[in-house]
């Protein structure tokens, strides 16, 4: 027995070792499809605590196996290779044998037997040499996208696609070493990837040829199409890839103003480059884009630029050698001043000194990337500095009348000398901008603050720890008095208090101990919808500019016909040709087009003679509108062969109130003549009561139904012949008396209603006249006023 329930225990945990190779990873890890890599790993180290054999509070077999499933799906999801793999085809576990002839043929399956430049076709031989730059150079799938791909968020990336027999490639090795070598010094990195050991992303990428250059910028990627490959060539592409007007042209007095002024508007450093040049160097701009997050850049030419003033504000001479300012909210002198050197110009020096302190002396929290930057306890903001780990919160709003109070503080951290110290970092947040953020600070905070804060939390102070390991929580501690400068002795008691905790804080003997969870902070550095269409557009505009002037003439040319063919499918309108007729019985085609057909006579109908509304204006006599009678020659057209989503409208009348509801009609689709899914028009119930009564005996599947002719008059109906359905419209109907001005406040629509019987259950009869109808609660129906709530119905 013992030894049978070992087999069967073994025989189930093979079983499931099997079932836990095809679970779906992200189940596994409990992630979404979407998950970035940080919450994959995130989700995978909690998994690991909670199922580790040592800690798991389960059974051993059963964490064993959990453990091992986790590690299985991690393996997969953490791989960019074997995700897509499982993403697209379902594969969890590749094929681990003849992995070289399964890269060549897949190489085949995705188009990369051939190339237009090397001659070679259906076979791949290797014989580019180990030594080659292009094979020193070479990055595969996972190294492109764990370092590459994030890396170009600061630096532009050259990539050159090859294959290793590749005569064109051989031939233009040492012209493009020594372009890579140059484009060194203005910070542009260079990779290659081989097209046939990595043709899943080289097609991902849209590489069509070998050899072709591509430039990889912020995570997109922009081919290059010029037949040349020079360095003056590459630096215009490099230019064109980049984000529009990265360093403006400041060309006078007014916009250097602006442009310094707006240091605190954008929360970034302002920093202005001064040289001779007409157009501003790609050193330049790409030190502008590495530094885009925290300086906002501009270009002053001396050939282009009125400089005068500005160089007299600031002591400046005007001489061959170029400058950098930086400015911080304190305009009247610059904060840093750099001479520059063009033919000994490092990026990555400048780069250095600039991100040293790269935030204002006061920075907002816009952002909850920029609360990181500036709070997070114990992590870096690069490679050259730690972050600050107590954080003082000023609270006042982004706008001139908090002014005052933003200044008190500037002053505090001039003349204590605390805009350097990188123990304490000092910081204001705008209430108005960060409701969220505000109202669970208040319901976190309820004990611990002081009274004036649930006041109004303008001008207090909070200062905050936060975790290293769980950015949502903190620890806190709130200033006892307001920074209010309009009190003097209030402001001072507030100045005293937190210079106390930041000493305390510096010599160790302090710590804020109440804890905190944090909300994370809205975004208002972001671009809205219109910006962001707006800044699209001019890049799309700009780049497709560029590939137009690259491409040759012959392309380009047949580019510009194929966008103005386009154009022109949009912007044609079609007359309307079809008619319908009396005699055209047998053309079924014409009665199908949902336009109102034109009269085929010069006659106008006497319907347009007639006024149509009830204040007595005629209506166009274009004849747009057509009102086609339903018959058996206009049925197929109208009814029994009308298109998908086409319906007809149709109202019901006799030779008696003809006239008077089709002009009542006429008014009331009038605002719907121009829609193309809609015909209009008439049946005559003198002649096709039979219909009518058939039609009527289907729906409510009863036999022998009698109908009355004037109780009819009035209905409209919207029939749907292709899904053969039809809804109804009587000026009786309970639907419509939910929408009449006149009965709203007698409490039927909340079904008050104390009548014995509905209005359906009475006719339109018992009127004075022929065209004079009488239903309950004294309302009478004539021929004027049986549509009149006809475009309500329409409308819903």
């Amino acid at each position: 027995v013992e030894l049978l329930a070992f087999l069967i225990i073994f025989i189930l945990l093979v079983v499931t070792s099997f079932v836990t190779c095809d679970r779906d990873p992200y189940e596994v890890l409990g992630v979404r499809r979407e998950a970035s890599i940080e919450e994959i790993k995130r989700a995978h180290r909690d998994l690991v605590r909670k199922f580790h054999p040592d800690k798991s509070q389960t059974s051993e077999d059963e964490s064993s196996r959990r453990f091992i499933e986790v590690q299985k799906a991690f393996n997969i999801l953490k791989d960019p290779i074997r995700r897509s793999r499982y993403d697209q085809h379902g594969e969890i576990e590749e094929n681990r044998h003849n992995r070289g002839y399964h890269q060549a043929d897949r190489s085949k399956r995705n188009g990369w037997s051939s190339h237009a430049h090397n001659g070679f076709r259906t076979f791949t031989f290797y014989a580019t040499s180990a030594d080659s730059f292009y094979r020193k150079k070479s990055v595969t799938t996972q190294q492109y996208y764990n370092e590459y791909f994030k890396e170009s968020r600061h630096r532009p990336f050259l990539i050159f696609f090859y294959v290793d027999l590749c005569p064109t490639c051989s031939m233009i090795e040492s012209t493009w070493v020594k372009l890579t070598d140059e484009l060194a010094k203005y910070n542009v990195g260079t990779f290659t990837i081989n097209a046939h050991r990595e043709s899943r992303l080289a097609q991902e990428l849209g590489v069509s040829s070998i050899p072709q250059i591509a430039c990889l910028i912020n995570g997109q990627v922009y081919h290059y199409y010029q037949s040349e490959i020079s360095l003056p060539s590459l630096v215009r592409f490099i230019k064109k890839s980049l984000p529009y007007n990265l360093v403006p042209l400041l060309r006078n007095e007014r916009e250097q103003d602006r442009h310094i002024a707006a240091t605190t508007q954008k929360n970034r450093l302002s920093a202005i480059i001064i040289d001779d040049e007409n157009t501003t160097k790609l050193r330049y701009i790409l030190l502008a884009y590495a530094l885009r997050n925290h300086y906002s850049f501009g270009h002053i030419s001396t050939k282009q630029s009125d400089y005068t003033t500005f160089f007299k504000k600031y002591k400046l001479t005007r001489g061959p050698q170029s400058h950098l300012l930086i400015f911080n909210e304190r305009f009247d002198t610059p904060l840093l001043q750099f001479d520059l050197n063009p033919d000994n110009f490092s990026n990555a020096h400048y780069t250095r000194q600039l991100l040293s302190w790269p935030f204002l002396k006061l920075p907002r929290l816009s952002s909850q990337q920029k609360f990181d930057e500036l709070c997070l306890f114990g992590q870096k903001i690069d490679s050259f500095r730690k972050k600050p780990t107590l954080c003082v919160i000023l609270f006042a709003t982004s706008t001139p009348s908090s002014l005052p109070i933003r200044e008190k503080m500037i002053d505090f951290i001039e003349l204590n000398g605390l805009d350097r110290d990188e123990r304490v970092v000092f910081t204001y947040l705008d209430p108005d901008k960060q409701d969220g953020f505000i109202q669970s600070l208040l319901d976190e905070t309820i004990a611990t603050r002081p009274k004036f804060v649930t006041e109004s939390i303008q001008t207090s102070i909070i200062l905050i720890e936060r975790y290293p390991m769980d950015t949502r929580k903190a620890h806190h501690t709130w200033i006892g008095n307001r920074w209010n400068p309009r009190l003097v002795d209030e402001l001072d008691r507030a100045k005293i208090e937190l210079y106390d905790y930041i000493e305390a804080y510096k010599h160790g003997t302090f710590r804020p101990k109440d804890k905190l969870l944090l909300a994370p902070l809205a975004d208002e550095e972001g671009l809205g919808l219109f910006q962001r269409m707006y800044q699209r557009t001019i890049d799309t505009i700009s780049r497709m500019a560029y590939y137009l002037a690259s491409r040759e003439s012959f392309s380009a040319m047949i580019i510009l016909i194929a966008c103005a063919t386009v154009t022109s499918l949009f912007l044609y309108k079609s007359p309307v040709t079809n008619q319908f007729s009396s005699t055209d019985s047998g053309d079924y085609t014409n009665y199908c087009s949902p336009e109102p057909p034109e009269a085929s006579s010069g006659k106008k109908s006497p319907l347009h003679s007639r006024n149509i509304n009830n204040n007595n204006q005629l209506l166009r006599q274009d004849d747009e509108l057509k009102i086609i009678e339903l018959k058996a020659e206009t049925y197929n057209g109208m009814v029994r062969l009308l298109k998908p989503g086409y319906r007809s409208i149709v109202v019901l009348v006799d030779q008696q109130t003809k006239e008077k509801l089709i002009a009542n009609f006429k008014t009331a689709v009038w605002p719907y003549r121009r829609n193309k899914t809609l015909l209009f028009g008439y049946l005559c119930l003198d002649k096709n009561l039979i219909w009518y009564k058939t039609l009527l005996e289907r729906i409510l599947d009863c036999d022998n139904l009698k109908v009355n002719k004037k109780n009819c008059i009035g209905t409209v109906l919207s029939l749907n012949g292709f899904k053969k359905y039809l809804r109804v419209y009587h000026a009786k109907h309970h639907e419509i008396d939910y929408y009449d001005d006149k009965t709203d406040n007698d409490g039927s629509f909340l079904g008050f209603d104390d009548r014995e019987h509905g209005d359906l259950e009475h006719g339109i009869g018992g009127g004075g006249g022929e065209n004079e109808f009488e239903v309950e609660r004294d309302v009478t129906y004539t021929a004027d006023n049986l549509l009149e709530k006809l475009p309500i119905w329409l409308d819903k």
